[in-house]
């Protein structure tokens, strides 16, 4: 049929339907086991629209689209777009002459079989045909409407509209029939007394006056309609000028003109009977507006009341930069936030916490008593700080990467395990990505603590670790706290027994580069070996006692850079690597080079492979590329971002 021509060029070439559905619009019946979502449609009857003895211009036929999906959500969608894209139309489409679609109604039901919501909906269509023909089957053409038997249209002037007169059943022009003649008169219609720029608008089954601003659209679709509930407030906490926590019976709502905020109070009364909650509002707002840093909330509270004094700075950041919130307590009412001896901070939170995230974490320190008991004070910092540069996000494609810095931003594990004596414990970063020396002290207390395994943030997996509990490098002391060097946390290796063990399965030499940050205590510093013979992802400085390995074995093919200087190069001697890097400093070694095809399975840090000789000091990061960085230009910016965290030149 004709219809289905003009059905199916409506359906695919609306955007709303195919962006959903595809080219999965289907005549009669879908595709054997055909993929979900699709629409199939059909015919359900066509006949003429009048029973007068002369051929019919007009044909009216029922169609039935169903859409099938899934979720019942996604085939609410299709329908709403199916319904857009043929209610209400009329034109030529496909070469089929649509007089009118009409929407009928809907159905929906559940496809056990194919285990899918279907929504069948029915749609009359009007199509005015242009090719009917008479009995003896000569086409007519040329038709005007004066022409058809019961239509009068003798005298007809501009503006006239026909109305039908039942008394002999004709259309005739309006005014000639007393018939309405001004929208006012039709029965439909209640234009009132309309004014400038009013508009006609259909209400109920009446059309009338409206102003523009009075304009009511229709729902887009459901999905858009549970957004919206969803988003929409339905209980005081979400509303943003109300502030709840804690509440207890009793309570009411009480506003702040400082923070323009309500937010509950008690009627809790001191010794003498005053009010408790909010007795310190004042003197809350003072400290915390006439501090140096920009603090958004104070707190404070002792035994005769409390105060409370917010004020919230932006939640996005300027452009390369993040917002910074810290959180600390006082173990004093009123403290001064200027006096930095009276705080300490809280765990850091994230960059970019917004201010309620914020201030809900230092509220649950306070219901916890985390800070101690009254008197207390809180305060919440904020500023803005320059967003982190990773290296490995940079300059990708490292093997093996030890830190004790975040090195990467999709990077979402630990820096190191730490044994305490008794325990182990995964200790991570802060929020500004360092090591997270209040958990670390958390964990140790009293006790030294040892790293058991050093986390590879390469992404590899090739962790470093060691089982033995002796041979396990310090990083917290019991009594001096965090071991750090220049300022950084530090993993510090005895040079006795003290290594990490990281397998790299599978990997061969060839183009290397290795950066490492380390202070080196004696004339031993070996930071790197495997257990293949010949490897040349080492490096070690000897001592005197260290004269069986040979001078030229470890700088064979490497080339040495110090604090961005170049230091060593091809053939240069194991003493001549000893002068440069043993001089009791920080130092940034960088060096890369190419070594014969050697299948590496494992390797050391702090350790040499075959004699058992070990790193005396600290190290505080190690990355192995197993490509030429050098080479690639990439050398002069990986010293500058290790340079620019360690300040070592």
């Amino acid at each position: 049929m004709i219809v289905g021509k003009a059905i199916y060029h409506l359906l695919t070439n609306a955007t709303a339907i195919t962006d959903i559905v595809g080219t999965r619009i289907y005549p009669e019946v879908a595709q054997q086991d055909g993929d979900l979502p699709y629409i199939v449609y059909n015919i359900t009857n066509n006949e003429p629209s009048d029973t007068k003895p002369e051929p019919s211009k007009l044909d009216t036929a029922g169609v039935e689209v169903n859409c099938y999906a899934t979720s019942y959500s996604q085939a609410i969608d299709i329908s709403v777009a199916v319904r857009g894209a043929l209610d209400r139309v009329k034109g030529t489409y496909n070469g089929v002459n649509v007089q009118s679609i009409q929407y009928i109604n809907e159905v929906i039901d559940f496809d056990e079989p194919q285990r899918a919501y279907n929504i069948s909906a029915d749609y009359e269509v009007r199509i005015s045909r242009t090719d009917f023909e008479i009995a003896q089957g000569s086409p007519i053409t040329g038709v005007e409407l004066g022409q058809l038997s019961d239509v009068n249209v003798t005298g007809v002037t501009d503006n006239q509209i026909l109305s039908y007169d039942a008394a002999t059943d004709t259309w005739v022009p309006a005014a000639d029939a007393g018939g309405p003649d001004v929208l006012d008169d039709l029965s439909d219609v209640d234009t009132g007394e309309p004014e400038d720029g009013q508009m006609l608008a259909y209400q109920q089954g009446t059309w009338t006056t409206i102003y523009q601003d009075e304009i009511t659209l229709p729902i887009a679709s459901v999905t858009g309609l549970q957004a919206a509930l969803d988003a929409a407030p339905d209980n005081l906490r979400e509303l943003t000028d109300v502030t709840i926590s804690g509440l207890t019976d009793g309570d009411y709502l009480q506003y702040d003109s400082a923070s323009g905020v309500w937010q509950n109070s008690s009627l809790i009364l001191g010794r003498n009977g005053e009010q408790y909650t909010g007795n310190y509002d004042t003197e809350a707002g003072t400290l915390r507006s006439g501090a140096t840093e920009t603090v958004e909330l104070y707190y404070t509270a002792q035994a005769d009341g409390d105060g409370l004094s917010e004020s919230a700075s932006s939640d996005t950041p300027t452009s390369g930069y993040d917002i910074r919130r810290k959180l600390w307590y006082a173990e004093k009412a009123q403290a001064d936030p200027d006096t930095s001896a009276d705080w300490t901070q809280f765990t850091a939170i994230a960059d970019n916490t917004t201010f309620n995230n914020a201030k809900a974490a230092l509220l649950a320190y306070l219901k916890e008593r985390t800070g101690g008991t009254v008197p207390i004070s809180l305060k919440m910092t904020w500023e803005e700080v320059s967003q982190v540069s990773y290296l490995l996000d940079d300059y990708s494609g490292a093997a093996a990467a030890y830190s004790l810095r975040l090195l990467s931003s999709t990077y979402s594990g630990d820096a190191v395990e730490v044994y305490n004596g008794s325990s182990y414990a995964d200790i991570g970063f802060d929020g500004s990505g360092e090591l997270d020396t209040t958990a670390l002290a958390t964990h140790c207390g009293s006790n030294d603590g040892f790293v058991s395994k050093w986390y590879d943030q390469s992404g590899n997996s090739n962790d470093a670790a060691q089982g033995v509990t002796a041979n396990m490098p310090k990083i917290y002391d019991g009594t001096t706290g965090v071991v750090t060097e220049n300022g950084k946390p530090a993993v510090e290796f005895d040079g006795s027994d003290d290594q990490l063990t990281h397998n790299i399965s599978g990997l061969v030499s060839g183009n290397f580069t290795y950066s490492d940050v380390f202070t080196s205590s004696d004339g031993a510093a070996i930071l790197h070996s495997s257990t293949s013979t010949n490897t040349k992802w080492i490096m070690i400085a000897q001592t005197s006692t260290q004269t069986q390995l040979s001078d030229g074995f470890l700088t064979a093919y490497d080339n040495y850079f110090k604090n961005g200087t170049s230091a060593l190069s091809v053939g240069a001697t194991r003493t001549d690597l000893k002068n440069a890097f043993y001089n009791g400093n920080q130092n940034l070694a960088f060096y890369h080079g190419t070594t014969s095809s050697v299948s590496v399975s494992q390797m050391y840090l702090g350790r040499y492979q075959s004699s058992g000789f070990h790193f005396s000091g600290k190290l505080q990061e190690s990355i192995l590329w197993t490509s030429d960085q050098q080479t690639a230009g990439n050398r002069t910016n990986i010293e500058d971002n290790i340079n620019t965290f360690y300040s070592i030149f």
